[in-house]
């Protein structure tokens, strides 16, 4: 009830800090954190026009299961030439669990760029576990309209967005913001029902095994990746755009993003379809410019039932259910439109097209794993029309943050279930229920001791229990159990097995019981 709040406004600068502020307590804290104590947690940061300089850790938010009503606005992180060459900074923002307003129009910057790309010692942008984060501002207060978005923008570092989630539903909202030269830029693992649109990647790592990217999707599911552009600005083609891993059976979408001068536009691995019903990952509408090799569905291991969705589009007189992919066509790559290495699929393209969009059609691919079929439409397939934006409508907007709330809904709901479960019963009603039935009068004291300790939460079996063993709950403490599960005077059947008793309670007694009801 009584938080305490730092708020860094104006300017305010917080610098060379092993954590700049952290909300929350460590147990024997070292550099690199502790053992937090969770009776010391939700803190309240709010940061408006914050510097951050040359701290390992800017913030760091520790568990906390509430809505907050922190945020972080407006505002400068950076690892400056001055920082110590023995310093290797972490994270500028870290969130643990926890619940924040937004994290809008920010700058991450690292200025140490004679390190190495792929050298940590370049500090990284946001951390997020099992946390929300968006830069859409979801204040009421003026200046900050809860439907408007604030990009920010993330220059030179490691990492610029980490984002885990584990055994919860927290989702993402990652929108309009700016990635430069990060070797790693945007991480996510394990998040449900996450939005990445319209962000621009600028792509400066060569393309490696368990090297740099622009975004990586691991084990997520339910996302929207749509108007995203990932692009090398040099002169030869250098990097990786988008990595999907292990999204699973759902019929998943990567939809209408643009691949620049890149070595390989989409990379998608592992397991990403239903092999039962063919459905999974589908990869449409996306346009190849300049890059060595487009679509790539890898398989090293040679498994069966790995690859992308079975159909890619659909067999259709609408234009809108075409795989609608724009191929840059290099000539001196093998299968630069689509390389599949897994299970084989079907492409569907349209038969008739404005002159415009010839690119449409792959032309190096595996045959002996992808089946090229042409759908003649009612009228020539032109992009706008086949892959139009949906930035506007279906699939944004009021549905994702029905989404969002749902999810977090869910998580609310599985979060007091399992509290419940821990508190009914101390946590073990078979266990309870059999001390109970099997108990002798000798125990009498020792079974009235535990059933009031695990009091108020004792469910109506083990209470029902307690009020047969007549020859060893007494009167008196029959009465106290029931007083002190005040719902039990609510069960019609507790409150007939009470009046079934051998020797019935005093009236007093049962009256005393009786004002649970209200």
């Amino acid at each position: 009830a009584y938080q305490g709040i730092v708020q860094v406004i104006n300017g305010g600068t917080i610098s060379n800090a092993i954590a700049g502020i952290r909300a929350g307590r460590y147990e024997n804290p070292t550099e690199s954190g502790g053992t937090g104590n969770h009776e010391f947690t939700g803190g309240i940061v709010q940061v408006d026009g914050g510097v951050f300089l040359n701290n390992r850790i800017a913030i760091e938010f520790l568990s906390y299961s509430q809505t907050g009503v922190s945020y972080i606005r407006n505002s400068t992180f950076e690892n400056t030439s001055i920082m110590p060459a023995s310093i290797e900074p972490l994270y500028f923002v870290m969130l643990k669990g926890i619940n924040i307003q937004d994290i809008s129009n920010c700058q991450f910057i690292n200025h140490r760029t004679w390190l190495d790309a792929n050298d940590p010692a370049r500090g990284s942008g946001i951390y997020a576990m099992n946390s929300k984060l968006y830069n859409k501002c979801s204040s009421l207060q003026t200046p900050c309209p809860p439907t408007e978005y604030y990009p920010n923008t993330f220059t030179n570092l490691f990492r610029g967005i980490s984002a885990s989630n584990v055994g919860v539903f927290r989702t993402v909202s990652i929108i309009s913001n700016a990635f430069e030269n990060n070797y790693r830029s945007l991480y996510l693992s394990g998040v449900v029902n996450a939005r990445i649109t319209s962000n621009e990647f600028i792509i400066n790592t060569p393309f490696v095994e368990n090297g740099g990217y622009g975004m990586y999707l691991d084990g997520c599911s339910g996302y929207w990746v749509e108007d995203n552009e990932f692009r090398h600005n040099g002169s030869n083609a250098t990097g990786i755009g988008l990595i999907v891993n292990n999204s699973g059976k759902d019929p998943n979408e990567i939809y209408r993003n643009r691949f620049i001068n890149l070595e390989q536009g989409i990379s998608a691995q592992g397991d990403n379809k239903d092999p039962e019903s063919n459905s999974g990952l589908q990869i449409l509408c996306n346009d190849f410019v300049d890059t060595w090799a487009d679509i790539l569905v890898p398989n090293p291991e040679e498994e069966r039932g790995l690859g992308i969705a079975a159909h890619q589009g659909a067999d259709s007189q609408n234009p809108q259910h075409t795989a609608g992919n724009l191929f840059h066509h290099h000539t001196s790559v093998d299968f630069n439109d689509i390389n599949n290495e897994g299970e084989d699929i079907i492409y569907y393209v349209p038969e008739n097209v404005d002159q415009q969009y010839l690119r449409v059609y792959p032309l190096e691919y595996t045959v002996n794993t992808v089946t090229v079929i042409e759908v003649m439409l009612l009228d020539d397939w032109t992009y706008n029309d086949g892959c139009p934006c949906r930035l506007e409508y279906g699939g944004g907007g009021h549905e994702e943050e029905m989404k969002q709330q749902m999810a977090e809904s869910g998580q609310q709901a599985h979060a007091l279930q399992e509290t419940l479960e821990l508190m009914i019963d101390a946590g073990d009603s078979e266990s309870l229920f059999w001390d109970v039935y099997m108990s002798t009068s000798p125990e009498a004291m020792q079974v009235y001791q535990e059933l009031m300790t695990a009091s108020p939460y004792l469910s109506d079996t083990v209470v029902s229990a307690a009020i047969v063993k007549e020859d060893v709950l007494i009167d008196a403490m029959l009465r106290d159990i029931m007083v002190a599960n005040p719902h039990t005077a609510k069960s019609g059947k507790l409150l007939e097995e009470l009046d079934q008793r051998w020797t019935p309670l005093p009236e007093y007694m049962k009256a005393q019981i009786m004002q649970g009801k209200s």
